[in-house]
């Protein structure tokens, strides 16, 4: 995981975090401003083998160093993607700017998969021009692409690919890139939807604001629009000392969220109480009485809770919103603001 942010300037192999990855890049985002020539790229200048949940966001400028279309494009998250490339979900929202070669996410494809991936950014270039790929090289190693997106609003003019139309990569409206269900129709996993997944990858304000990987969300960021702000601080303070403990499993019996003495001895106090019901709800087993199963079905739980979320504004874990809560809300206090 690496969030790097800033100014890269280089002559060739130019990206935010790598100018040449042959490993793996998950979970990284850039923000700022690349610049180079052949492979430059907002994330990494050229991909040869993973990119996973990532992102770029800024602008990207490339030129070739030399004339003629030789493969090293400029892109919004990669410059060329190169043999054995695979990037998945993730994104590019730079302004990408170059001569040729140019897309709204990567330059220059060759033997690649990209799957559930988009691009928002303006493309312009002088040839070999695409919203989502530069140059396409199809002969001998075709590419897939899965689910892939860009922002045709800003790129009017442009079509997917600058060079070979082969490949299914679709141009949406503003409008539409800021729905959840023109992503999940395309098979992306997003919170509150199980039907592509269960991970939860993905999230957006919808109608708001493109999508964001789930990861970058900073605590506190509970409502939309993207960021930390006054709404969210409005919403924490509705929940000031608010507490939701839950009953694991029904053992818990003092309600403070926890198994501990406390509920041994109240146990203690039906010890051996038979035909009672349920017992004040000492009856964990539910046969009628208190005994050994219950002991048993308490012990089997013990130093167990399971404290709830105060509708998600407990962000520490110890089922109030207190001061810890405010602590970790404030360090965050106007991250992830677009």
């Amino acid at each position: 995981d690496v969030t790097c942010s800033g100014r890269v300037e280089t002559s060739r192999f130019a990206g935010g975090i790598a100018g040449s990855n042959g490993g793996q890049l998950i979970r990284c985002e850039f923000s700022g401003q690349v610049s180079g020539g052949n492979c430059t790229g907002g994330l990494a200048g050229r991909n040869s083998e993973i990119i996973d949940q990532c992102s770029a966001k800024g602008s990207v400028e490339g030129y070739h160093y030399n004339s003629g279309l030789v493969n090293g494009g400029i892109g919004g998250l990669v410059g060329e993607c190169y043999y054995g490339s695979h990037i998945t979900d993730s994104y590019s929202r730079c302004d990408v700017t170059g001569d040729f070669e140019v897309g709204g996410f990567c330059g220059y494809v060759y033997n690649s998969t990209i799957s559930n991936c988009y691009s928002s950014g303006i493309v312009t270039g002088t040839e070999s021009t695409g919203g989502f790929v530069g140059y396409y090289f199809s002969q001998y190693h075709p590419s897939t692409f899965i689910g892939c997106l860009w922002d045709a609003d800003r790129n009017p003019g442009l079509t997917s690919f600058g060079y070979n139309t082969a490949p299914v990569v679709s141009g949406e409206t503003t409008a539409n890139l800021r729905l959840q269900s023109t992503y999940t129709n395309a098979g992306w996993d997003f919170i509150g939807e199980t039907l592509n997944g269960t991970d939860d990858i993905w999230s957006v304000c919808e109608g708001t604001n493109y999508p964001r990987l789930v990861w970058q969300i900073p605590a506190g960021d509970y409502l939309c629009p993207d960021g930390v702000a006054m709404e969210d601080f409005s919403f924490f303070a509705q929940h000031w000392l608010e507490t939701d403990y839950g009953a694991v499993e029904g053992a818990e019996l003092t309600g403070d969220g926890f198994i501990g003495i406390d509920d041994l001895l109240a146990l203690a106090d039906y010890w051996l109480l038979l035909g009672c019901g349920d017992c004040d709800g000492r009856d964990l087993t539910g046969e009628g009485n208190v005994d050994l199963l219950d002991l048993g079905y308490m012990s089997q739980r013990w130093n167990m809770s399971e404290y709830g979320d105060c509708g998600g504004a407990e962000l520490t874990g110890d089922g109030i919103v207190d001061m810890d809560d405010f602590m970790l809300f404030m360090n965050n206090w106007l991250m992830g603001v677009e």
